[in-house]
């Protein structure tokens, strides 16, 4: 009976294992890269969820979204492999849109939304 049970046993948690591992890719595995507009959807969406902005608040927030995610891919485009530099331009254009973003929420929103975003920069990077 104890065999049996035993045996029960490590037949369900390899089964549980091997599901568990099919719902995370391979560590080190890349992530796909997402269209400049997936990435603005991704964006406004989640501005939705947790400032609960309303519809022209979250059309405003994906177009300018949208600005951001097309300029970061041309400046990786046309990176010129001078790291300062190419972050330096980066953080022009995270400044741009952190200011435009500043004019669409409301106060309360974005002390949020700043909040939300020290805290996303606190954790450690996911897959990595």
């Amino acid at each position: 009976m104890k065999k049996l049970i035993l045996a029960f046993f490590l037949l369900t948690t390899g089964a549980a294992f091997a599901q568990q591992a099919d719902e995370q890719p391979a560590q080190g595995t890349p992530r796909p890269q997402q269209t400049p507009e997936q990435r603005a959807t991704s964006m406004s969406e989640r501005m939705t969820k947790g400032l609960g902005i309303t519809d022209e608040q979250k059309t405003k927030v994906y177009n300018l979204a949208l600005i951001k995610a097309q300029k970061s891919d041309e400046l990786r485009a046309s990176s010129t492999g001078d790291k300062a530099l190419d972050r330096s331009k980066m953080k022009t254009i995270n400044d741009a849109f952190d200011a435009n973003l500043k004019d669409i929420l409301t106060p309360d929103q974005y002390t949020k939304w700043q909040e939300q975003r020290s805290k996303q920069g606190q954790r450690p990077p996911q897959g990595r």
